[in-house]
Formats: C-alpha cells, sequence, structure tokens
C-alpha cells in the first residue's frame, strides 16, 4: 500500500561528498531495482548520485543512493530546487510519484511525500513551469493524472486522471491503452500523452489554477506505430515524437493557438540494412535546436539527425554507438556540450562531447552504474 511505500523513503537522504561545483553538475540516475517479466536484470538501488566535469566530461559516483523502488523516470522543476521520481511498479497499489529537496551544493535529496499513481506501471513525470503541477503517464493502465504541488514541495493528492481507450494491431503490445509519456507545451497552455497501445498524441488544455486537464485534441498515428516520447523544437513551432513498435521519428507542426499536432515527417531511427530487433527509447533536442537526437534499444546506438527548420525536415546524420546494451535514457547537458547515455542492460553510463557545428558525438568516459534508465543533470548556472 502507500502508506508502506511512503515509509521506505521517509527522511532518507543522498550521502554525498562535497565538490567544487564550479565546474561540475549532479547527475541524477533513476534506476530498477525490482525485476519485472520485460526486465533483463535489477541491480540498481533507487536514485544514484553522480557528478559530470564540465571540463573534460568525465563522471564520477557521490556517495550512496536513497532507496526508492524502481525510479525510472525523474524530472528536476524550473527552479532546480526539487526532484520528483516515480516508481514503476506492476501492483496497481503500489506505484507512486515522490517529490524531494536537493540541496544545490551538495546534490542530496530530502524526502518531501508522496502519493499513489492512481494506476500501475507508472512511467513518466513531468512537471509545468510554475512548478504547482505534476503529470504523471501509467502505462500499465493506460492513464495520466495531474497533482497538485504546494509552495513546500508536497503532491497532493490527484486532481485530475483520464483513462485512455483504445488498442492497435500489434497484439502483444498494443491489446489496450498504454500512456508513455505526457509533455507540456512550450507555453504550458497544453499537455500532450503519447500513448503507445493506441497509437495516438492525446492533447489535453491544463488549467493550472486548478490542477485539471481537459481532454481537447487527438492525433491518430500509424497503426502499430507505438508512440512513445514526444519533444517540442523551442521555437514552438515544432514537435517530435519518437515511435517504439518500428523504429520510426516523425516531425510534427505544432498551432499553438489550439494545441493541434499534424504529420510532416516520418524518418527511420535504425540504418536501412539492420534487420535485427530495435526498440527507439529516449528523444533530446540539441538546446539550439538544430539537431535532434534518438535511442536505439537493440541496434545500441544514438541516431543523429539534423533538422532544417526553414524545409521543416529531418535528415539522418549518422549512429552513433553507445558503448553499451539497451540504451535506455539519455541527457544533453543544458550548454549542449555534453551527452549522457544509460545503457541499461550493460551497468553502465557513458558521456559523450557534442559538436555544436556538426551535431557529432566523439566518446569521452564511461562508469559503472547499476540497470541505469534515466538520467537528469541539475543545471546550476
Amino acid at each position: 500500500m502507500l502508506e508502506a511505500f511512503s515509509i521506505r523513503s521517509l527522511s532518507i537522504t543522498l550521502s554525498t561528498i562535497e565538490v567544487t561545483m564550479d565546474n561540475q553538475q549532479h547527475l541524477y540516475v533513476g534506476t530498477y531495482t525490482r525485476l519485472a517479466p520485460h526486465l533483463e536484470g535489477a541491480n540498481g538501488s533507487g536514485i544514484h548520485l553522480f557528478s559530470l566535469d564540465l571540463d573534460t566530461g568525465a563522471l564520477s559516483c557521490k556517495g550512496n543512493p536513497l532507496p526508492i523502488e524502481n525510479p525510472s523516470y525523474l524530472c528536476i522543476d524550473q527552479t532546480r530546487h526539487r526532484l520528483f521520481a516515480i516508481s514503476e511498479i506492476e501492483q496497481h497499489e503500489e506505484g507512486g510519484i515522490s517529490s524531494y529537496d536537493i540541496d544545490p551544493g551538495s546534490g542530496a535529496l530530502t524526502y518531501i511525500n508522496s502519493q499513489q499513481a492512481n494506476g500501475s506501471a507508472a512511467c513518466y513525470v513531468s512537471i509545468e513551469t510554475g512548478g504547482h503541477t505534476a503529470l504523471l503517464a501509467n502505462y500499465g493502465t493506460g492513464n495520466v493524472c495531474a497533482y497538485p504541488v504546494a509552495d513546500d514541495g508536497n503532491l497532493a493528492p490527484a486532481s485530475a486522471i483520464h483513462q485512455h481507450r483504445g488498442s492497435g494491431p500489434n497484439h502483444d503490445r498494443q491489446e489496450a491503452a498504454h500512456a508513455h509519456s505526457i509533455v507540456l507545451s512550450p507555453d504550458n497552455k497544453f499537455a500532450f500523452a503519447a500513448d503507445l497501445g493506441s497509437d495516438q498524441i492525446i492533447g489535453y488544455q491544463l488549467r493550472s489554477d486548478t490542477q485539471q486537464l481537459l481532454a481537447t485534441t487527438h492525433l491518430q498515428l500509424q497503426p502499430g506505430s507505438g508512440p512513445r516520447h514526444l519533444v517540442f523544437h523551442p521555437n514552438g513551432e515544432f514537435a517530435f515524437l519518437i515511435s517504439e513498435l518500428i523504429s520510426q521519428v516523425t516531425l510534427l507542426s505544432y498551432d499553438a493557438t489550439n494545441g493541434e499536432l499534424a504529420v510532416l515527417q516520418t524518418i527511420g531511427t535504425v540504418p536501412d540494412d539492420f534487420s535485427g530487433v530495435n526498440y527507439p527509447g529516449d528523444l533530446h533536442l540539441s538546446p539550439d535546436g538544430k539537431f535532434l537526437y534518438g535511442s536505439n534499444r537493440g541496434h545500441d546506438s544514438i541516431v543523429i539527425y539534423a533538422f532544417d527548420q526553414q524545409r521543416a525536415q529531418l535528415s539522418v546524420l549518422g549512429y552513433e554507438s553507445t558503448r553499451g546494451k539497451f540504451p535506455r535514457g539519455f541527457t544533453i547537458e543544458a550548454s549542449g556540450r555534453y551527452l549522457l547515455v544509460a545503457n541499461q542492460n550493460s551497468d553502465n553510463i557513458v558521456s559523450f562531447k557534442r559538436d555544436s557545428k556538426s551535431g557529432k558525438l566523439t566518446y569521452v568516459d564511461e562508469i559503472s552504474a547499476p540497470t541505469p534508465v534515466c538520467l537528469k543533470l541539475l543545471n546550476l548556472t
């Protein structure tokens, strides 16, 4: 039950070593701690803390992990004062969302409180700009939730729960709706849930005054595509979607006046001659919006795209090996200098230097990490 879930997290903080933060950033790593049928391993102990050296790209471990079960997705609010984590648990009553205060000096996390996920296999959390609404996607039950967040970081029970409907042609993965992410538009007026099970992007109007979600739009995508993660371009005119079941990225136009998305282009995430099994995972833009990156679980690579804004077109620049197995999540440092990737099934995190002109990646460093799945850097500047 949630009470037990909360007690496990209560009053536990990350024991960290003081670091000189003029050239380092804290790296929070969500890990799998509990085995499930879809996992090859679960060696993590909760949220692990590492650091990234901004001068060299080197990675280092900082202290002991914070125990929490299956924190497979993390989010840091824009004030950089709080971290939110989900617990991805198959059983409906055990999953949850937790909030933590961040000590910017040490990186330590101090537990605030938790709420139930109101579904199974929670997989994504995002926070609106003001920091007063947390949004959560439950993969197992195919629903999305909104939670009010108080000024002190306390999460209230869900203020909105929306159940998705539908299915797709992939009988193994699309027997029902499976919400895989929920992200906010650049102006925070709309939220968009990518539903892998129903091949839809479902749009909601976010009422920031009441923390309500009002269903507004839906975009039906290619049958069997399995939409997973969505990111917006900094100019607010485009969005990009990565689809798990067909190894594809979709370029979308975005109308901020009514929250409408429309398909402009689709492009593959793996080379044409690749015949193995592949499941795309994460998707991120460079800070300048000129390059798009996606992770390939199976091909074990980061695909690199150039984005031509004037022509509204993506083109593949190449593929960079992640030097590990099953790259789940990755992140791009705020200045764009480094890209870090979590290799879930080889227990390592790898850092790459990113060329801002060409978009290409150069290997820098790697470090052991137990079943890493989500990476979040604390930008201290």
